[in-house]
């Protein structure tokens, strides 16, 4: 489960249907969600400290991002420097894949289709949003 401090970052802006996960017998046995996801996140800095520092500091935040699963769209990851605001902003493109085991008496079927429902919505909501598209094409772009 997400802290909700890390799951106001993401937006989820994709997301594709369960589709099954075979083992080496042909059986299946699992299912995997693809979703995208659009990230950003500003790192403050005083005019006292050093910018190099919280530049480290974004660069280790999506190492970690990385290890945890998520995977970097190839030329998305774009800094910023703020000096006026004194921050550096990260935005970037995310695919991360959710995975549904089988195991006995629960489903993995049923649970991937439940959890492509219940995101389904603010997946579409987000994706008829015309500003918030825009502001990620021009952030990513």
């Amino acid at each position: 489960m997400k802290k909700e401090k890390d799951s106001i970052l993401l937006t989820p802006i994709n997301m594709s249907l369960h589709v099954p996960v075979y083992n080496a017998r042909g059986r299946i046995c699992g299912y995997d969600i693809g979703m995208r996801y659009y990230i950003g996140k500003m790192f403050m800095y005083s005019p006292l400290s050093d910018k190099k520092t919280e530049i480290n500091n974004a660069m280790q935040w999506v190492c970690g991002m990385q290890e945890s699963g998520y995977e970097l769209v190839k030329g998305s990851l774009k800094v910023y420097d703020a000096p006026q605001t004194g921050c550096i902003e990260v935005y970037m493109l995310c695919d991360y894949i959710y995975r549904f085991r089988n195991f006995p008496f629960f489903n993995a079927r049923a649970r991937a289709r439940r959890f492509w429902l219940k995101n389904q919505g603010e997946v579409s909501r987000n994706q008829r949003d015309k500003e918030l598209m825009r502001r990620i094409y021009e952030n990513t772009k």
